[in-house]
């Protein structure tokens, strides 16, 4: 059995345990030639197959049902993006509003051309909290809020999940979460636009957002990657790059909020006011630990803008901002055991050049963040998923450095059971690297090269392998055989349960 089908068994298993055991199977176009025919059919713990195709409907609604409608390969873009529910601008894509659950599940499918004079354009959750994963939800539009996915009162949860190219009228682009505690786990939101919050906008919002990209997003206002409005979200090993804006926050902007991250990549941001990485304002208390702040600009505080707002930056760098690193405007800012350009008081603050690798936020093997941090509240993982401290301290910023080639010495995360990832070598490497790595068990894995700013280089593994070692090399090559740039490249081996990386460093 391939890893689409094991995956597809998998979700209806999840919903036959969770429905008392039943489990048809309803096949579109085999069986009924409209998905949502097939759903009016189906009962709790059924789940409807899609076929490859493009579906012409909108508005698609589960009516409660605890059912799965799946893609027959999630795991395969190229057939999710061909399975593809088109709703030509006649509605949304999906709506949940009848109290569906996690149960509820989408996968695998793509969705566009929706569209709401007001919220919602692709889907729209309302007192209902479905999952969905592996979704590409792309170009779809609302009047108000929430272009890509709209979520009130909800919980559901995203999963692999990219939304891109969406376009909202007021808030939230991308997503647009007001209360509840949704889930955001290895998605991508990017080139999506609104008048504030491109990528997220988080409203009185619990949300958990880990392990995502929030990229090359704009807005007229602010938040050009994420907007944050009172709750209390949380934030894990995110890379929030490249969007811009008109007024506060080019990155994040957090207003009333006591939103937490960590281990947060924040670069090449921009925006016309206050605050191109980070804008704090109107009583928010955000808290960020090892998060690395660079490159990002604005007309003041180019790092970071605080308006009447009380942070704290801790295991942080703030470097190569423009202008300033930090602007208190009737603010606090409390930070510790950081690298800040222009020095700034508190413990075990320093003020020296970080030694990033160029466009990157590694730590270069002279930096003097290594071993100068506290692990009083770090977390136990950097950005890249590589354990906290390698050293005798932890290290300053989202890097936690290994020096190249004893990276295998660092133990994978504890969920990779279905596979590991060894040393590349050599490491750095000109022309060719060689990378080993075992699985545990027969599986459907994919090994890919990534830019600093998730762009994807080059796949070098696509398939199902059997259980045992196994190498593949990499001769610095792009996907169209062009050979790529010097500098630091991010290695990552993909499974159903997990994803591990290695840094690679090309020098010519």
């Amino acid at each position: 059995m391939n890893t689409p089908e094991m995956l597809y068994s998998l979700l209806l298993l999840v919903a036959a345990l969770a429905t008392g055991g039943r489990g048809a199977t309803i096949d579109v176009p085999g069986d009924y030639s409209s998905i949502q025919d097939a759903i009016n059919a189906a009962s709790d713990g059924d789940s409807v197959l899609v076929q490859p195709g493009t579906y012409l409907e909108h508005d698609l609604d589960f009516g409660g049902r605890a059912i799965t409608v799946t893609g027959t390969a999630p795991e395969d873009s190229a057939v999710v993006a061909a399975t593809l529910i088109d709703a030509e601008g006649q509605g949304r894509g999906f709506e949940f509003d009848q109290g569906e659950g996690a149960s509820s599940v989408v996968s695998g499918l793509s969705i566009t051309g929706g569209t709401d004079s007001r919220d919602g354009g692709g889907v729209f959750c309302f007192y209902a909290s479905p999952t969905f994963i592996r979704c590409f939800i792309t170009n779809n539009s609302a009047g108000w809020d929430g272009a890509g996915v709209f979520g009130d009162l909800s919980s559901a949860t995203f999963e692999r999940c990219i939304f891109a190219d969406n376009q909202a009228g007021r808030r939230g682009g991308g997503v647009f979460l007001e209360a509840g505690a949704p889930s955001m786990v290895d998605c991508r939101s990017v080139r999506n636009s609104a008048s504030n919050g491109g990528g997220f906008y988080l409203l009185n919002s619990q949300a958990t957002v880990t392990d995502c990209l929030i990229s090359d997003n704009s807005v007229n206002a602010s938040g050009g990657g994420i907007y944050c409005s009172t709750g209390a979200p949380t934030l894990t090993r995110c890379r929030i790059l490249g969007n811009t804006g008109g007024d506060d926050g080019g990155g994040i902007h957090c207003g009333s909020s006591t939103a937490s991250l960590s281990n947060c990549y924040i670069a090449d941001n921009s925006i016309g006011d206050d605050g191109g990485g980070v804008f704090c304002g109107t009583a928010g208390a955000p808290a960020f630990m090892n998060c690395t702040i660079t490159a990002n600009s604005a007309s003041e505080g180019g790092g970071s803008y605080l308006w009447n707002a009380t942070s704290t930056f801790t295991n942080c760098i703030l470097w190569g901002n423009s202008p300033d690193a930090i602007v208190e405007d009737g603010s606090t800012a409390t930070v510790t055991y950081s690298d800040v350009e222009g020095t700034w008081p508190g413990e075990g603050n320093i003020g020296v050049d970080p030694e990033l690798f160029l466009g990157d936020f590694h730590l270069q093997s002279n930096s003097p963040c290594i071993n100068t941090g506290t692990s009083v509240g770090a977390p136990q993982e950097d950005l890249d998923g590589d354990p906290r401290p390698i050293g005798f301290e932890v290290d300053i910023g989202a890097d936690e450095q290994i020096p190249l080639g004893l990276e295998g010495n660092a133990p994978n995360p504890p969920s990779a059971a279905v596979a590991s990832l060894g040393t590349p070598s050599p490491n750095p490497f000109n022309p060719r690297v060689e990378i080993p790595y075992e699985l545990h068990v027969a599986t459907r894995h994919r090994i890919a090269v990534y830019g600093i700013r998730g762009d994807l280089v080059r796949v070098l593994v696509d398939a199902s392998r059997p259980a045992g070692s196994h190498r593949i090399g990499w001769n610095g090559m792009n996907e169209k055989g062009a050979p790529v740039a010097s500098g630091v490249y991010h290695l990552s081996l993909e499974t159903s349960s997990r994803t591990l990386t290695r840094k690679l460093l090309l020098l010519k």
